[in-house]
């Protein structure tokens, strides 16, 4: 009888501390943010404040790193691969996310890599709007065409192409069109440029905020790739960015 009343005594006492101090030490502090099928062994984890990046192995065992909003919301692929070998660590500083490689511990050392989060000066002034609207690639060439609009923000001072330099980004392509290379064509009402070398050939940038970007033998990204591409366009201060996914055809946007 003794050993019973001991028995329910301990029960007692477990069920008491279990209902006054929750078994996971943290009650109602601890919810589920998300789940990713994506990455199955996610190892790390880094914020920018608005974004948070994981870093670690997918279901096929490659390092991969994704970004979705801090808040929850879609999930998107930013590198996979090559050159990760196995990511061990990641910090976001100044957007330039920084992404520790332990490698192959056989084959070389560990490794640092930086991934540029956006092509944006932390001083310039965002597009009050910024939307590319077709983007053709061309392997053979190659060559890329890049249709879209903007329009500036409320601080912006306006554009003047006589003045300041266009810079435009796409994939691991860049260039600087430098003040005063562009010409007034008054009829059409927008500025043009036009160069017989590699790099931007073409451009035109409408007073309504069109424009139009044409490049030969740059560069190209991957086709039908999970991985979007970044693009971006300067106009001294005023600048904006956006990412497009391209197809196997190498084909964004409503078709021709």
């Amino acid at each position: 009888m003794q050993r019973f009343i001991e028995v329910i005594t301990v029960l007692v006492y477990a069920l008491l501390v279990g209902y006054i101090f929750p078994s996971n030490g943290f009650g109602q502090n601890v919810t589920l943010h998300s789940s990713h099928h994506d990455l199955l062994d996610p190892v790390a984890i880094a914020t920018d404040g608005t974004h948070l990046y994981f870093g670690g192995l997918n279901e096929e065992g490659i390092s991969t790193i994704l970004k979705m909003p801090a808040v929850g919301g879609p999930i998107m692929k930013i590198a996979s691969g090559d050159p990760f070998v196995k990511i061990s660590g990641l910090a976001v500083v100044d957007q330039v996310l920084y992404v520790t490689d332990t490698g192959n511990p056989f084959d070389g050392p560990a490794a640092i890599y930086r991934i540029h989060l956006t092509a944006l000066p932390h001083d310039s002034l965002p597009f009050a709007d910024f939307t590319v609207d077709t983007v053709r690639v061309r392997e053979e060439r190659p060559r890329i065409r890049i249709e879209g609009q903007f329009s500036v923000g409320e601080k912006s001072d306006g554009i003047d192409l006589s003045q300041e330099d266009v810079a435009v980004w796409f994939g691991e392509f860049s260039q600087t069109l430098f003040a005063g290379f562009f010409v007034r064509e008054e009829e059409e009402e927008r500025f043009v440029f036009e160069a017989n070398a590699s790099g931007v050939t073409e451009m035109s940038i409408g007073d309504d905020g069109t424009f139009r970007i044409i490049a030969r033998d740059i560069p190209l990204p991957t086709l039908d790739s999970d991985i979007p591409v970044r693009f971006s366009l300067h106009f001294g201060d005023d600048a904006g960015e956006t990412r497009v996914l391209l197809d196997e055809e190498g084909k964004f946007g409503p078709l021709e």
